[in-house]
């Protein structure tokens, strides 16, 4: 979703997204990337092909071992958005003054707020982009119906790493 964000919200944005063969390239490039990286080469070597002098925005869901990684490709005073857990060390971020930023979908309704009505208001922008087919669902597979063994053939299609887009399980028997 964030590859179609990046290209309806940012046209100005010259967009990096990662893949790991042909066939993820391609998915990649559909939803909005200009250009597609490797994850299981020298990502550095390739992002800086790309952009010689660095990035100024990474957004990451596997950020797991990957800052000083991120210290190479942003430039001073550039931002890292996370949306995975854990800790991390972003000590190596500071001699460049690169912001990180966890990013959590719920933040707005678990606390009060002074803008509580934020997460309302970047749904209505989602759905009018989705009107608009600005951006579509990235769902690939949908699993019928809701049992434990539909469950658990959805984890494994995720698990084994080979799933392009994602799987859905709906409906109850």
């Amino acid at each position: 979703m964030i590859l179609q964000l990046a290209q309806s919200l940012l046209p100005k944005v010259t967009v990096i997204a990662t893949a790991s063969d042909a066939e993820r390239e391609r998915w990649a490039a559909d939803l909005g990337a200009e250009h597609t990286v490797n994850h299981h080469g020298d990502l550095a070597a390739q992002v800086r092909d790309i952009a010689p002098g660095g990035v100024d925005w990474v957004f990451t869901a596997h950020s797991a071992g990957q800052i000083e990684l991120y210290a190479q490709l942003v430039r001073p005073f550039g931002h890292i958005v996370a949306i995975d857990d854990g800790p991390r060390d972003v000590e190596p971020l500071k001699q460049r003054s690169i912001a990180w930023h966890w990013e959590l979908m719920f933040t707005r309704p678990l606390f009060t707020t002074p803008d509580i009505t934020g997460q309302h208001d970047l749904l209505t922008r989602v759905s009018e982009l989705v009107d608009a087919h600005r951006i579509r669902p990235t769902t690939t597979e949908v699993l019928q119906p809701i049992t434990a063994a539909t469950l658990e053939r959805a984890h494994a299609m995720v698990r084994d790493g080979h799933m392009v887009g994602k799987v859905v399980v709906e409906g109850w028997d």
